[in-house]
């Protein structure tokens, strides 16, 4: 019997009640091919588990546990309420269509099939490391430098900053103090102006902040001793000093734009203000040999110069 003898014989048999357009509908059998879509959601179930193995723990074992089947095997397995009439109409459907569906099934469970067995399988030790990832890298033409002249050139950029301080140190509280700081960048071509300013005035601040507040202390026991804000004096816009700022642009000719890196002088305070306190006690003849410079870093430095000693007395005597 031809599918559209089938669906006849359907129709006249149940024209009476008129149920026959819903149980077709029930079906999603389309009248045109005599096939039932709800097959091909037998795959998609598949599908939708592959696509949830990273979000769902238990995705995976659904789809290890996923079995093909045809098209008779599907409807008979189910609980479809059309089944009966999904499978009668696969039976009486055009041989060319119903190669179509075969077809159609048969590569997607073969897709399937092969992403289980990849999921599954015991490679050998030699194609563990096997990826079809693949890296780049671009590696510029540079010479080695040329030890007697002291000239070479190692990365694209250079990024040159100058900074210059004027500091003073209070005789009594050994403070040092900054009366003027001034910084000057080179990055090369500038895109934005704000961003260079705001990456040169951050970069400096934390330089400062390094050298003249924050320090990590411990004892002899290694516990940390300036582990709150009441111990440890982070740089802050309270106490950041002014900095005068100005920008050079001399264009880098390795760089598709000329430009340069441009922030990276946070070391840059560390020499500057290094210097500069040496040079405020140069007339002592007492040479500063580390880069932290608090009030008592400072005083011990220069105490231990004089031969100073502090002597506790009794406020009873």
């Amino acid at each position: 019997m031809r599918y559209q003898d089938c669906v006849e014989a359907v129709q006249a048999a149940e024209e009476a009640d008129g149920a026959y357009e819903a149980r077709l509908a029930a079906a999603n059998i389309n009248p045109a091919t005599g096939l039932a879509s709800d097959y091909l959601n037998h795959f998609y179930e598949a599908i939708m588990l592959l696509d949830l193995l990273s979000s769902c723990a238990d995705c995976r074992d659904d789809f290890l546990a996923w079995q093909p089947m045809s098209y008779r095997e599907h409807f008979l397995a189910s609980r479809f309420k059309g089944r009966e009439l999904a499978i009668a109409a696969y039976d009486s459907a055009d041989p060319s269509l119903r190669g179509c569906l075969d077809t159609l099934a048969g590569t997607m469970t073969a897709v399937l099939e092969a992403t289980r067995a990849a999921m599954t399988a015991d490679l050998p030790p030699e194609l563990e490391n096997v990826t079809l990832n693949c890296r780049h890298v671009y590696r510029a033409p540079f010479k080695l430098p040329d030890t007697e002249k002291k000239y070479g050139n190692l990365t694209l950029t250079y990024a040159a900053q100058v900074h210059i301080a004027v500091v003073e140190i209070e005789p009594d509280s050994y403070n040092p103090k900054i009366l003027d700081y001034a910084v000057v960048d080179d990055c090369g071509r500038v895109v934005n102006h704000t961003i260079v300013r705001g990456q040169v005035l951050g970069s400096t601040a934390h330089g400062i902040g390094a050298s003249m507040m924050e320090h990590l202390r411990y004892d002899e026991f290694g516990n940390l001793l300036t582990s709150t804000f009441s111990d440890y004096c982070p740089i802050t816009t309270l106490n950041m000093p002014a900095v005068k700022y100005a920008n050079l642009e001399s264009p880098s000719p390795f760089t598709f734009n000329g430009a340069k890196g441009m922030g990276e002088g946070g070391g840059g305070p560390l020499h500057c203000l290094s210097a500069a306190i040496q040079d405020a006690v140069e007339a002592t003849g007492i040479v500063i040999d580390h880069s932290h410079y608090t009030p008592s870093d400072l005083h011990e430095t220069i105490t231990e110069h004089r031969g100073a000693r502090v002597v506790a007395r009794d406020a009873r005597s």
